[in-house]
This record gives C-alpha cells, structure tokens and sequence, in this order.
C-alpha cells in the first residue's frame, strides 16, 4: 500500500464514518464481527444496557461485556461473618446482558455463535439450522430475515432489536475494537505517536496511533476502542401484545363484476362496507359476493402448504 492509504487506515478514517452512521430500520446491523487479514484485526460484540446506564457506560471506554461472559455464575457475599451464595442468571449483577453468546467446549467440540433465547422466543423465530439464518413469519405467511449467524460475523435487523430494546427498557452497546497496522514508521506517515478521546450522542471512541517496533514487520498502528448505543423504539412501534398501539386491519379490494360500461367493479372486502344477512348496508354487496383473483394469488399456498397462513378473507373465492 502507499504511504498516503497508510496513513488513512491509521486515522481510522473509514471506520470511524462506517461506525457513526445512522442506521436504516430495516437494515442489517453487525453485532458480532471477528476479522483477520494481514493488515487489520476488528472486532465487535454487542451488549444489552439498562437506559438508565446510558451516561455511566458512556463515560468509559472500556467494554461492558465481553466475549465470553454473560453466563450463569454465582457470587459469595460476607457479611457479619456469615457467607451467603447468590445465583446470577447472567454471571454479574450490573444489569448488563447479552444478546450473543459464544459457546466454547474447550476443543472437543467445535464452537459455535448462539442467538439471546429471549430474543428468538420474543418474535418466535423459526431457526433454518441449514443456512443459520432466524425467519419471523408474520400473520399473512410472510417470511422475513431478521438475523443471519456465521462463524465470524452475527447481524440482526434493526425493527426487531429496537422492537425488543423498547420492551426491555434497554440500549444495545455495540463494542468494538479496530486495529491498524502497517510497514510504514509514523514518522514516515507523518502521524504523532498518542491518543484522543471523543464523545458524539450516543458514541464515544479512543484513537491511539503507536509504534510497533518492527513486530511482524509492522512499524506503526493505531487503535480504535469505544462503542456505540442503539436505542430503542417506543414501545407503542413494538408490536408486542399489551404495549403496542392496535394495528389497523388492513383488507384487499376484489373485482367483484363488470358495469354497464364494460368498467370493471372493486370492492373492500371490509365488513364495515358490506351487506350482511343482519340488514347492515344494504345498498352494497353482500359478504358472500363471489370475487375474482389472478391463479398465481395462491401459488405461495400451493408451494408451503404448511408453512403459509390463510388470508382471512371476508368475501369467498370462486
């Protein structure tokens, strides 16, 4: 690379901008990345942190979590000479939890990356162990990708973690460490050997460019240590029973015959504008109006026969 590329990944440049970006909602966010090439190391893990936290974990740089923690443990208290033991569902008692879990079995089996149980359970995730990726199938038999797992890199969708964050009350840190390393010394760069901090909203960073002492043929790297908060949706966007606002029913319109004009007729299928056998709007179609609809409506029916919920639909099909 040149001395000018160099310097740029140093700066951590790049990193930094792909770090502070806002993310989409319906996007992919990375909560877990491990990744070694010959010049950088990176790594992220995530976190779930009470909102009340928000300024004591953004005061320091250090990570809340880390890889590896976050399992059940316990604790022994002494007090006026008596020992008393303590069951911690997470292994501490700061109210930080995790989200992913890494799963070691010491060699004898082969690691692996584990979802939050609560948070597979709280959308009713259905898990395809082939591909590792989490599916929430909605109420018209719609799939959609919400996490995607592999062995160095975890990503969730943003709706469902700010969904979840909402009703949990909590932030998710996403921590991350970002090391850069090159040939080139930094007097060579034209950098200065040092850090500095930085705060902006809910992300705050170190930056530390040093000298590497010719280790592995480097001469110089920096650092990029901190986290950043994602907060959560209101819980009325949560779309959790109890908490979220009620969604409105949503109903299709049906070609229900052709007018004089050879003009085809639409209609809601809404039982508030139909005709019933009670006398309610009786200048509008009946509610057993046959209906006409394209074949291909219910191909996704024929080739998930199992897997695909029935559109309630109020008119019948003919």
């Amino acid at each position: 690379m040149t001395m000018t590329k160099d310097c740029e990944r140093l700066l951590q440049i790049k990193n930094i901008d792909w770090l502070k970006r806002d993310h989409q909602l319906m996007e992919m966010v990375t909560v877990y990345l491990s990744e070694y090439t010959t010049s950088h190391n990176f790594g992220i893990y995530c976190a779930l942190i009470p909102s009340s936290d928000i300024e004591k974990v953004l005061s320091n740089l250090s990570w809340d979590l880390s890889i590896g923690n976050g399992l059940p443990g316990a604790v022994i208290y002494n007090k006026d000479g008596k020992q008393s033991v303590e069951y911690l569902r997470f292994g501490d008692d700061n109210g930080v939890e995790p989200l992913i879990l890494m799963r070691d079995f010491y060699g004898i089996r082969d690691d692996y990356i584990e979802l939050s149980e609560e948070f597979r359970l709280f959308h009713k995730l259905y898990h395809d162990r082939k591909t590792d990726q989490y599916i929430k199938i909605d109420n018209s038999g719609n799939e959609h990708l919400i996490a995607i797992i592999q062995p160095n890199c975890a990503q969730i969708r943003l709706k469902e973690l700010r969904q979840f964050l909402a009703i949990k009350e909590m932030h998710l840190s996403i921590q991350f460490d970002y090391r850069e390393h090159s040939e080139y010394s930094l007097e060579d760069l034209g950098l200065t050997e040092g850090s500095e901090d930085k705060r902006n909203g809910l992300m705050c960073w170190m930056r530390y460019c040093g000298k590497s002492g010719g280790i592995c043929s480097y001469n110089a790297f920096s650092r990029l240590l901190g986290k950043k908060l994602i907060s959560p949706l209101p819980k009325s966007k949560s779309e959790f029973w109890g908490f979220a606002d009620e969604l409105k029913k949503k109903y299709i319109d049906f070609i229900i015959g052709v007018n004089d004009k050879g003009e085809e007729v639409i209609h809601s299928s809404s039982p508030a504008t139909l005709a019933n056998n009670f006398g309610a709007n009786p200048e509008e179609p009946h509610y057993l109006t046959p209906v006409q609809f394209r074949k291909q409506v219910l191909d996704k029916y024929y080739q998930q026969p199992r897997g695909a919920y029935a559109e309630k639909f109020v008119m019948n099909f003919v």
